[in-house]
Formats: structure tokens, C-alpha cells, sequence
């Protein structure tokens, strides 16, 4: 009988949606991608002026961490428009 592998401790272990973030999906066009980012950045935004820091840290620093991922999926979005334009 085998047992359960458990990931190392010293790995990190990305969300499915910060792995999202700063993925190019090649069926939709860079305006679209860049649409998608922007509205998401809006979105992270927004919940994170809601939230109260003593109440809420660790969900803000996860915010925080995503907003970050988001805004380099960006940045990479501009640098592939300019080399394409």
C-alpha cells in the first residue's frame, strides 16, 4: 500500500487562481486578456477597501498578493502589445 505524498514544506504551493493570474491563454486576444486583468485589479481593489486590517489581515495580505500577480500579468500584456505593434 503506498502512502499519501505530502508536498514539501519548503515548496510553495500557488493557488489555482494566483497561477490563473499570470497565465496568457492563447484563445483570446490581448485586448480581451488586458480587459480581464483590468476588471480584476477593480474588483480586488474594491474588496480590499471593505475589509478592516484588524479583522481581516491575512485576507488582505492574500488580496495584496494578488492584486501584485494580476498587475505583472499586466505589465506582461503591455510589453507583448508593444513588441507586437
Amino acid at each position: 500500500m503506498r502512502h499519501p505524498v505530502t508536498p514539501n514544506k519548503r515548496e510553495k504551493t500557488a493557488s489555482p487562481f494566483s497561477w490563473h493570474a499570470h497565465t496568457l491563454f492563447m484563445g483570446d486576444s490581448l485586448e480581451v486578456m488586458e480587459e480581464y486583468h483590468r476588471e480584476k485589479v477593480e474588483v480586488l481593489e474594491s474588496t480590499l477597501q471593505q475589509l478592516n486590517l484588524l479583522d481581516n489581515a491575512r485576507e488582505i495580505a492574500f488580496l495584496c498578493r494578488e492584486v501584485v500577480l494580476v498587475k505583472e500579468a499586466l505589465h506582461r500584456i503591455y510589453q507583448k502589445k508593444k513588441f507586437l505593434a
